[in-house]
């Protein structure tokens, strides 16, 4: 009847059980696009024994095989979060286009609008668009990626956790008082506020 959404929840619930248990154990990114990754997907712990026992295929075969199409890079030093370490906030694209800034919110751990690949180009990817930098002091916009590095480029230091714009020399850091919900481009210090960990998407995170 009207206003009853417990059937839409038995969906979504279902589906995110499908989802979850395609998901590899290297690179778990099925979900990320979809509104059902928010959903309670309950035990499925079942399901992983079973998807062990059978010796399920990895996601980079899926993305190989099934769905070559896919806007998802092949090749990736992570894929999932990128937190910062001083506020504890993670990129979000925020459901915003091409030509709009990239934002920061705080970190839900549920995939969607805060999976970012960093890809072994050393962009940082948004399914299709990559973080660009055209001018010292930013902003960060999403652009196409045209895989050509320039204003594109970045540089991860996995010991001091920075993200270094190198056209720019100047790294991600956290938001000013003036907007808090983007990110800004300082000249790098090593300040905790310009520090970032990367994280990959895992079942039960």
């Amino acid at each position: 009847k009207k206003g009853d959404n417990t059937s839409k929840v038995f969906v979504e619930k279902a589906m995110s059980k499908v989802i979850y248990n395609m998901i590899s154990d290297n690179n778990k990114c099925h979900g990320k696009k979809l509104s059902v990754v928010k959903v309670d997907y309950g035990d499925v712990s079942v399901r992983k024994t079973l998807r062990e026992n059978l010796k399920c295929k990895p996601f980079s075969w899926y993305l190989e095989n099934i769905y070559p199409d896919s806007q998802i890079p092949r090749r990736y030093y992570s894929l999932g979060e990128i937190r910062n370490v001083e506020t504890n906030q993670c990129l979000d694209n925020m459901g915003r286009k091409e030509n709009e800034k990239v934002g920061i919110f705080n970190c839900h751990g549920m995939g969607g609008n805060q999976v970012f690949s960093y890809t072994a180009d050393k962009e940082i990817r948004t399914d299709d668009l990559c973080l660009d930098v055209s001018r010292l002091n930013g902003p960060v916009i999403m652009l196409k990626c045209h895989h050509m590095r320039g204003n594109q480029l970045w540089e991860y230091d996995a010991e001091r956790l920075t993200l270094r714009h190198v056209n720019s020399n100047q790294c991600l850091d956290e938001p000013s008082e003036e907007d808090k919900m983007v990110p800004t481009m300082q000249d790098c210090s090593g300040s905790r506020s310009q520090q970032w960990l990367l994280r990959n998407m895992t079942l039960g995170t």
